[in-house]
């Protein structure tokens, strides 16, 4: 049914709102990935600032004399040698305070004497274990502190005289990390064994590792905060597939009225025509506006007329050329393989979207083409152009199976000829020439013979079994109806015969695949 594809335009449009979803979804990840490299960055930054402390304690404390000699000398302030040394331990420990601003605090504790040398102010988490009598722990050690503002990390270090430490200040690390960034409702550090939820309502998590210190920072993110920093072409499209999906079912309405019912009515006629009712006609006062449906309807109507106008003598002839057109018109709107065609536009993922778009605009030319035939010849240019456009659907449908080939002179392009005779035998070859090899292919070459045109369609299947090819011939010899042929191939000789007469040949048979040979005489618009 013709409304099942006017349907399908709901689910195409949820699939558009769901592309616009994920294109939030994939923004708002480059949004929140851009974040965590500015954060990965600062806690690169104040690792480099970490490592050079370590090498200004290396370089001015733990080789330096007055330090191991302070670790060798278990006398304490009585010597006065001890005294001395620790006196210019203290400065040194001064002069690194002075000249690393993140420095709170430095401090060293010596096993030997348990004396503790310190310059600023420790946060008691340190000065318990420097007081601490047991200091077996496994070292180096870092602590965390974010209950104080500023927050601070602590690093203690173990070597063969004590203990060697000192207290940062991160609150520059932090500041760097939302530098020209919405701070977040909340931030931490965290040592990396610790335990970092996944979400937050309402917030996205967000952490930055310094490994080297086993520590992570981690970051809840305001989620209006990434929405208002998207891209508005990104804003756009998702209002815009909203849009699209409260606007279906009115377009689908529409159509519903405008194409469905007229459509439905014509095929309704159609039948009842053929059953021998010639007196029955499609009320046109049902149908509002103007469109190819409603001319179609109108043309029916008069067509019966015709035929009711006729002379007894002339009524089985014109009886049967009418019949014969509204199996042609009826045959024109196939919803079935309207109905493939969007199915396939519907399988295709969201990077494909140029190839659904090429598939809808050759849907729409197939469509117009067949809806605007109106009289029994159109010229040559148009039917090759509506072959091309055929071949290209199903090749997008069957994609890989088969090649295909369309050309013909461009001399011959206002010639006149039916409406779809060429299409049926490309049809003939899409249904029963392909095989599973993938290597396919199908021509269509016309080209002018003296006063005739000569149209060649031909596959490189498996051809005309001899069965076929003898029952074509004898239905072109005596109409003799076989169980092989279908009923396309049927109504194009019968067209064939019913416009030319004897002045035409078709000819079927086998080249590597099947070929046939259509023979015409050339009519342009003062012959018909």
């Amino acid at each position: 049914m013709l409304i099942l594809p006017l349907i399908l335009l709901i689910p195409v449009n949820l699939l558009v709102l769901v592309v616009s979803i994920l294109n939030l979804r994939s923004d708002t990840e480059t949004l929140r990935l851009s974040v965590e490299n500015h954060m990965s960055r600062a806690a690169e930054q104040f690792f480099e600032t970490i490592k050079k402390i370590d090498e200004q304690i290396y370089l001015n404390v733990v080789t330096d004399n007055n330090y191991i000699n302070l670790g060798e000398n278990d006398k304490g302030y009585t010597d006065s040698s001890y005294y001395l040394a620790a006196i210019e331990l203290l400065d040194t420990l001064n002069n690194i305070v002075s000249i690393e601003p993140v420095l709170e605090s430095i401090f060293v504790r010596f096993e030997n004497t348990g004396e503790i040398f310190q310059r600023g102010q420790l946060e008691e988490s340190l000065k318990k274990i420097l007081v601490s009598s047991d200091i077996n722990e496994e070292y180096p050690k870092i602590i965390i502190d974010n209950e104080k503002n500023p927050s601070y990390i602590g690093l203690i270090r173990k070597n063969q005289y004590g203990l060697i430490g000192y207290q940062a200040d991160i609150s520059e690390f932090l500041d760097n990390i939302y530098e020209d960034i919405i701070p977040p409702d909340n931030v931490a550090v965290v040592r990396s064994s610790e335990l970092i939820p996944e979400n937050k309502d309402g917030f996205t998590v967000l952490s930055a590792e310094i490994p080297e210190l086993g520590i992570i920072c981690r970051s809840y993110y305001p989620a209006e905060s990434f929405f208002g920093k998207l891209s508005l072409s990104t804003i756009i499209v998702f209002i815009l597939s909203i849009i699209s999906i409260i606007a279906t079912p009115i377009i689908v309405s529409y159509y519903y009225r405008q194409i469905y019912i007229p459509v439905n009515a014509l095929n309704t006629g159609i039948n009842t025509v053929k059953q021998g009712r010639l007196d029955y006609r499609i009320r046109l006062d049902n149908y509002s506006g103007e469109n190819e449906f409603v001319d179609t309807i109108r043309y029916f109507n008069e067509m019966v007329d015709q035929i009711n106008s006729m002379k007894i003598s002339m009524y089985e002839l014109q009886l049967n050329q009418k019949e014969l057109r509204l199996d042609y018109y009826s045959q024109q709107i196939r919803p079935h393989f309207i109905l493939n065609v969007l199915n396939t536009i519907y399988t295709y993922r969201p990077e494909q979207w140029e190839l659904a778009q090429k598939l809808i605009m050759n849907l729409v030319e197939y469509f117009r083409y067949i809806v605007n035939i109106k009289k029994d010849f159109v010229p040559l240019a148009q039917e090759m152009v509506f072959v091309r456009n055929y071949l290209e659907i199903q090749k997008q449908r069957l994609e890989g199976t088969f090649t295909c080939l369309v050309s013909w002179e461009h001399i011959l392009d206002d010639e006149l000829v039916p409406p779809l005779i060429v299409s049926s035998f490309v049809e003939n070859c899409i249904k029963h020439g392909l095989t599973s090899s993938g290597t396919d292919c199908i021509a269509v070459t016309v080209v002018q013979e003296k006063e005739q045109m000569s149209i060649k369609i031909c596959d490189s299947g498996t051809g005309f079994s001899p069965q076929t090819i003898e029952a074509l011939q004898e239905y072109q010899a005596d109409k003799k109806i076989s169980e092989v042929l279908g009923k396309g191939i049927v109504n194009t000789i019968d067209r064939l015969d019913l416009y030319y007469g004897s002045r035409y040949s078709l000819e079927f048979r086998n080249e590597g695949g099947a070929a046939v040979q259509l023979i015409l005489p050339k009519k342009t618009g003062k012959d018909v």
